[in-house]
């Protein structure tokens, strides 16, 4: 079973959207302290990666995937 990471997931999808940690901290009212901390965490709630998968618009399944160790 491959194990889904993610602060990688979540890093490669800000890449592919052009989207930087403090335009996401902004939209999610966070500081960018905690972006930083959700970029390199490993796991994550259903419910964070459905709110950033809403953010930078891409589906869940993909946004997992991308995020395979």
């Amino acid at each position: 079973i491959k194990m889904i990471d993610f602060g990688k997931a979540l890093r490669t999808a800000q890449i592919k959207k052009n989207v930087t940690s403090t335009q996401l901290a902004g939209k999610f009212g966070v500081s960018r302290q905690q972006m930083h901390r959700w970029r390199h965490q490993t796991t994550a709630s259903l419910s964070l990666v459905d709110k950033m998968c809403t953010e930078l618009q891409m589906d869940e399944i993909r946004f997992l995937k991308l995020g395979k160790e």
